[in-house]
């Protein structure tokens, strides 16, 4: 379906209640020219991403300039050729259906991570994700309130070996030669950063409040490692 429209006011309200897949805008209209109502156009959240074809003389290049840099997509010089016309339509047209599957992708993808935070959130255990750099890229409140150091730490991006040794350091995680077997503090932290290295066998913390906090890690497919804090005091 193709329809017209005598200047660009009338053009902009029909825009309002009719969707199109693309807009042949000429460059000459009585009361808005085409680079106004192209400026409009990219205004509105409604149309911005609707594909723009100018139509005018070669004379004119100039604001044809000033309308590809404003965010039309192509332009067709008079007298238009059809064959060209049709190819130029053809070509806003897929871009078009690319970028729209794009949006729509990008779309599923935050709706799957809206879904995943509520979830991690809703857990009554501490959890936490770290990237193939051993990095912290996501945690939920319970995993903040076992260890609240981790706002002095920036909230995210230390690795683990910080957060393990900043909790010790300021004694959140409680190092006591009567609960282990190790010599010393140093021993102590190499030891739990291997089984963090290797995940898979469950570990345990004596934390500061006297809670005990089991620890269970696996690896992910990206080389990361998924920690989840349960307190099984």
């Amino acid at each position: 379906m193709v329809y017209v429209c005598p200047d660009g006011q009338s053009g902009l309200l029909f825009l309002k209640t009719e969707p199109v897949d693309l807009i042949l805008l000429d460059m000459l209209m009585p009361g808005m020219d085409g680079y106004e109502v192209l400026l409009e156009l990219k205004k509105d959240p409604g149309t911005m991403n609707i594909p723009v074809l100018i139509i005018s003389s070669v004379s004119d290049m100039g604001n044809v300039v000033r309308c590809i840099r404003a965010g039309a997509d192509d332009y067709l010089p008079m007298p238009v050729d059809t064959t060209l016309l049709h190819a130029r339509i053809n070509s806003c047209l897929t871009k078009k259906i690319f970028r729209d599957r794009e949006q729509q992708a990008l779309r599923q993808v935050e709706e799957a991570q809206n879904r995943l935070n509520a979830a991690i959130e809703s857990i009554d255990e501490g959890f936490a994700i770290f990237n193939g750099l051993d990095q912290l890229i996501s945690c939920n409140i319970q995993f903040r309130n076992m260890y609240p150091v981790i706002e002095s730490l920036g909230g995210f991006g230390f690795t683990y070996e910080e957060f393990l040794r900043k909790n010790v350091e300021d004694g959140q995680i409680l190092f006591d030669r009567r609960t282990n077997d190790h010599k010393s503090q140093e021993d102590w932290i190499d030891q739990y950063l291997s089984y963090h290295k290797s995940p898979g066998k469950p570990h345990a913390f004596l934390l500061s409040s006297k809670k005990w906090v089991e620890v269970l890690e696996n690896k992910t497919p990206e080389g990361g490692i998924v920690s989840v804090h349960k307190d099984i005091s």
